[in-house]
């Protein structure tokens, strides 16, 4: 990687790099605060985005059927004090209950090794609490034990 010093000074330099959003991003960086800045900020999008693109590779090239039920896939991200391996997060399963929200969390290497897995609760709305009639109950708890199930035979 090169360092600040012959890097390019404009984001425009890294547009192709980006997504619309990382564009509109540096757009408004350089609008509201400096060139410089923007460029900065283009640099690390574009980083990040060969490191996504690196690991979706190198994930694809594995002979590893992916998780079912999967909705929505994490970025990739580091090595870090809690994971030693490259990893990203998982969520499969998503079902609402009237104000509840439950799925699937799991946490994968980049060579498809699961390493955790936890059912997420999550009230919908900005309350701390959901309310559920009977019906609405009972769906969760049917829908609850499935993932419980999931987890105790492992998810792939």
């Amino acid at each position: 990687m090169s360092d600040q010093n012959t890097s390019p000074t404009n984001w425009r330099a890294y547009a192709a790099q980006l997504t619309a959003r990382q564009r509109r991003m540096c757009e408004r960086s350089e609008a509201e605060s400096s060139s410089a800045e923007a460029a900065e900020m283009a640099r690390d999008f574009a980083t990040g985005n060969d490191f996504q693109h690196q690991c979706e590779a190198e994930r694809a090239s594995l002979d590893v059927p992916p998780v079912g039920g999967i909705h929505h896939a994490g970025e990739w991200f580091t090595p870090d004090d809690d994971h030693p391996m490259t990893w990203r997060e998982l969520f499969a399963h998503r079902q609402a209950f009237g104000d509840v929200s439950v799925e699937l969390c799991i946490t994968e290497t980049l060579d498809a090794q699961v390493v955790s897995s936890v059912i997420l609760i999550d009230m919908l709305g900005s309350r701390d609490y959901g309310e559920l009639d009977a019906t609405q109950a009972r769906a969760l708890s049917t829908h609850l034990d499935h993932l419980a199930a999931l987890l105790e035979r492992g998810t792939r």
